[in-house]
């Protein structure tokens, strides 16, 4: 029985996470980290030259800063080890490594205005964090190799209507990723991008 427990565990994959909270009452700092690893076998030929079966892998290490300032600042930095270290020449757009860096005014009343590197509003299903996903891994089409999934650049968000209707407006450098590298498109130009969610009769949550 104990042999069959310990295969079984080692057939589906594992998921850490913790969280710490620190505040002085006017600012917030949320701590959070999520490992997530796995077994991979596959029963293969022994002539086929398949070099990841039987092996170990460490899916996620991600560490993650929320802090809160009052009412009217958020900001947020997200970045995961495994990442990192596996994109240190040619960046994944997928997993670029560093997966959240902005700042958020939330002072005016209408919108809230997002500075810094974040995803873009392309896709919903590209804006939800990989952890509140079901699946293992993304569809081929929102891996960013359609659209970029990430960039630099300034996002004016809303939501309205008792949270049925999402609005986000935003201007970006273009390039994506590859925008950490500190170039700007070639055109000279920024991307804008435009996206409109509406929810009937239910809200988004």
């Amino acid at each position: 029985m104990v042999r069959y427990l310990l295969i079984s565990m080692l057939l589906f994959p594992i998921l850490g996470f913790c969280q710490l909270t620190i505040g002085n009452g006017y600012h917030v700092l949320e701590i959070t980290g999520a490992a997530t690893t796995y077994y991979n076998y596959r029963f293969l030929k022994p002539d086929l030259n398949d070099f990841k079966k039987n092996r170990f892998k460490l899916r996620d290490a991600q560490v993650q800063f929320e802090g809160r300032m009052g009412d009217k600042y958020e900001y947020e930095l997200q970045f995961d080890l495994v990442d990192l270290a596996g994109s240190a020449l040619e960046p994944d757009p997928e997993n670029p490594g560093l997966m959240d860096c902005f700042l958020i005014y939330k002072g005016i009343s209408w919108f809230d205005i997002k500075v810094g590197w974040s995803k873009t509003p392309y896709s919903r299903s590209s804006l939800i964090p990989f952890i509140y996903s079901p699946y293992w891994q993304r569809p081929e089409f929102l891996r960013g190799d359609i659209f970029s999934r990430r960039d630099v650049g300034v996002t004016i968000q809303g939501t309205y209507w008792k949270q049925r209707l999402n609005v986000f407006l935003g201007a970006y450098t273009g390039l994506g990723e590859v925008s950490l590298k500190g170039n700007n498109d070639r055109s000279g130009k920024l991307e804008y991008m435009t996206r409109i969610e509406l929810a009937y009769p239910s809200r988004y949550k």
